[in-house]
């Protein structure tokens, strides 16, 4: 299994400037965080149980976004693409989270 997850300091010290002091914000990006990790560490087993090559990504914010996949590097690459641009062909299971200009922390799948 490869993986390439960032930690959850690099992901609170990656949230927008203009949220980034505000606890709330925090305390809702670091609940997501750990809700997507667990269950990413399950669908990432699951994977490898029935024979995939598994690759984690959960990258920090850039933006307002935080994406996250779990892919089947195995699976062979077809023309699939979503509207960020991201060919999802592979994927097992993928999307975000977001801190949206009024404060709140959403999750995106």
């Amino acid at each position: 299994m490869e993986l390439s997850i960032v930690s959850k300091d690099e992901l609170l010290d990656s949230i927008p400037w203009d949220f980034d002091t505000d606890d709330n914000v925090v305390e809702k990006v670091l609940k997501a965080y750990m809700q997507e990790l667990c269950y990413i560490i399950k669908i990432a087993q699951k994977g490898e149980k029935e024979g995939h090559k598994i690759s984690v990504i959960f990258n920090k914010f850039d933006g307002y976004t935080a994406f996250f996949s779990i892919s089947a590097m195995d699976k062979p690459v077809k023309n699939e693409y979503n509207w960020f641009g991201q060919n999802t062909s592979r994927w097992l299971y993928a999307g975000c989270i977001q801190v949206n200009k009024d404060g709140s922390v959403s999750t995106h799948h």
